[in-house]
Order: structure tokens, then C-alpha cells, then sequence
């Protein structure tokens, strides 16, 4: 019983020393502030990810139905239904795509699927 008691005093004498109290203290103030500053970093860093995602416009692709003019061609169409296009192009081959073409040949009176984007959300 007597090595117990005294391990006991050992413990005792390990925490209760102001020195070491004070150097254990140190330490876990040092480990928790690095801990709260990594945490503000990153809640700091999706905050301004999330504000920059509220400023750009958010587009919604729509379908839409039209007939084809006489003098229409793909890339007119194209070109005034392209909002959000990298370019002309792109615009049309998914034209092309919507209505299972192989050629950019249109004929007047034809109806047409023309995907576009918008801002507005529509129900």
C-alpha cells in the first residue's frame, strides 16, 4: 500500500508545483489558440467563398420552341439565343444535338428545340 500512496505524492507533487502549473497552462493556452485561429481561417475563407458565389449571376437553361424563318440559318438562330455560350459554335452543335441534326442546313417553316439561358427562374 505504501507504493501506491507514494506515486500518489508523486502525481501530487508534478501538478501542484506553481512551475510546472504554469508551463502545463502555457501549453494549453498555446494549443487552443492555434486551434480557435485555424478554425477562424477557415470559417473566414467559406464566408468570402460564399459571398463571391452570391455576386455572380446564377443562369438557368431553358428550352425553347421556334420555326425557322425564311432566311434563318443555325448560326443566326445561334447567335440570338446565345447568352451563355463560350461561343457561336458550341451554341450551335447543342442545337444540333437538341434536335438530332447531322447538318446545319435549316428549311424555312421548320420547327426547332433551341436551348438558351436565362437569369430569371421560371416555374
Amino acid at each position: 500500500m505504501k507504493a501506491a500512496y507514494k506515486d500518489n505524492d508523486r502525481i501530487k507533487t508534478y501538478f501542484y508545483n506553481p512551475r510546472r502549473r504554469q508551463l502545463i497552462f502555457r501549453r494549453f493556452a498555446i494549443i487552443a489558440a492555434i486551434i480557435i485561429s485555424t478554425a477562424a481561417v477557415i470559417g473566414l475563407s467559406r464566408i468570402s467563398t460564399h459571398a463571391e458565389e452570391l455576386n455572380t449571376p446564377h443562369y438557368y437553361k431553358y428550352y425553347t420552341s421556334i420555326i425557322v424563318m425564311p432566311g434563318d440559318t443555325l448560326e443566326s438562330i445561334a447567335d440570338t439565343y446565345s447568352v451563355n455560350y463560350a461561343s457561336s459554335d458550341d451554341h450551335v452543335r447543342e442545337i444540333m444535338a437538341a434536335n438530332h441534326m447531322t447538318d446545319t442546313v435549316v428549311y424555312a417553316g421548320s420547327s426547332l428545340i433551341v436551348p438558351y439561358y436565362s437569369t430569371q427562374y421560371i416555374y
